[in-house]
């Protein structure tokens, strides 16, 4: 009995050791982090605007990609300027699947979901972390769904597949500058700074994607690539 309750008390020692030590390393982990992602940043803002410059060649399916998005934010702006409607209810939806998704990625189990246009909505999830949290603020869910069918369509039909992919990614756009602000849970949780920083490096990521993607789909690749390894020039 004696050997049991050494046992016992042996491995809660090493529990509250290991919960010490995860308080000490977190933070210092959390600025190398940080410390990385600043040149990426630099990097990935960098390789962003090569592909932007690619635009200037015009073609149907950058066209259409483009339109998607400013059709959207245009007749958006204009409808809730003017009138009392608001798209909340599908910024709020897209928001909360997303963490949903996420949290599925890291096999997290979703007990509750609560979405409304008014209020906003809710995820109850057993245990989250970082890219759970952030995700819907990084990650247009919608958009990349949409691309699915792309690679099967017949060349003249993807451009109207990047339209809707367009469309979706203005809602992800005026989603994320309505939902980001200093009193966000999701962003306060991680730190305020430190939270922005990897949702700005992310969306320059997954937007840099999105618009390689009627370049070429070989130019992701270039456009990852680039992001990394031109911040090597920097050291």
């Amino acid at each position: 009995m004696k050997h049991i309750e050494g046992i016992w008390h042996l491995l809660k020692k090493n529990r509250l050791y290991s919960k010490r030590r995860g308080k000490f390393f977190f933070p210092i982990l959390k600025i190398l982090f940080f410390l990385i992602e600043i040149p990426l940043v630099i990097g990935f803002t960098y390789s962003f605007f090569l592909v932007l410059k690619i635009y200037t060649d015009v073609t149907a399916e950058k066209m259409f990609f483009l339109v998607g998005i400013f059709t959207f934010i245009t007749i958006r702006l204009l409808i809730e300027g003017f009138t009392k409607h608001s798209f909340r209810f599908i910024d709020n939806f897209e928001h909360e699947v997303t963490h949903i998704v996420f949290s599925w990625a890291f096999l997290k189990r979703v007990k509750k979901l609560v979405v409304t246009g008014k209020v906003g909505g809710s995820v109850e999830v057993e245990g989250d972390n970082l890219i759970t949290r952030l995700s819907p603020y990084f990650f247009p869910l919608t958009s990349f769904v949409l691309l699915i069918p792309y690679p099967f369509l017949q060349i003249g039909y993807r451009k109207f597949d990047l339209f809707l992919v367009g469309v979706a990614y203005g809602i992800h756009i005026i989603s994320t500058i309505k939902d980001i602000h200093i009193d966000q849970p999701d962003l306060k949780r991680g730190g305020f700074v430190f939270s922005m920083m990897f949702v700005i490096l992310m969306n320059l990521i997954f937007a840099g994607i999105l618009f390689s993607i009627p370049v070429g789909s070989q130019h992701v690749g270039d456009f990852l690539i680039t992001g990394v390894v031109s911040i090597l020039g920097m050291f």
